[in-house]
Order: C-alpha cells, then sequence, then structure tokens
C-alpha cells in the first residue's frame, strides 16, 4: 500500500487506499436518514459505498446497503 487517510465523523467514516499499482479507492460508511412524509417516522440505512478513481474520476463504483427498514416502513403507511 502506498498511501492511506482515514477520516471519521459521529454517523460518516471515508477512507482513501492507494494500493501498490497506483490504484485509488474510496470508501464510504454512513447512515442514511430519511423522514416519511405521511408517518413522520425516521428511518436509517447503513451504507457503504466503495469507488475506484482514475484521473480525478470515479471508473467504478459498489454500493452496498440493507433497504429492509426503509420498505418496512413504506408498506406501514400503504393504503390498500
Amino acid at each position: 500500500m502506498r498511501y492511506y487517510a482515514y477520516s471519521s465523523t459521529e454517523n460518516q467514516t471515508v477512507e482513501m487506499i492507494i494500493d501498490g499499482k497506483g490504484t485509488t479507492w474510496v470508501s464510504f460508511w454512513g447512515v442514511w436518514v430519511g423522514n416519511f412524509a405521511e408517518s413522520g417516522t425516521a428511518t436509517e440505512i447503513i451504507v457503504h459505498i466503495t469507488s475506484k478513481f482514475e484521473n480525478g474520476k470515479i471508473v467504478q463504483e459498489h454500493g452496498y446497503w440493507d433497504t429492509a427498514p426503509f420498505i418496512l416502513e413504506y408498506v406501514k403507511t400503504e393504503k390498500i
């Protein structure tokens, strides 16, 4: 590994790695919070996104999150 940087706050962490081949990867971990308009309920979803950079631009991105909390709240507010 040629370079490593790390930053963290209460609800998010960012990490940058430049590997031995000179490839730059930036990873983000955080919490997305949204409020449903109908119920006013706040929903939190933990997210992880990793991006590969070339020449200062994102050329590849991987995102991971569990939408189950959002879907469960959406189903509760859905009028059937």
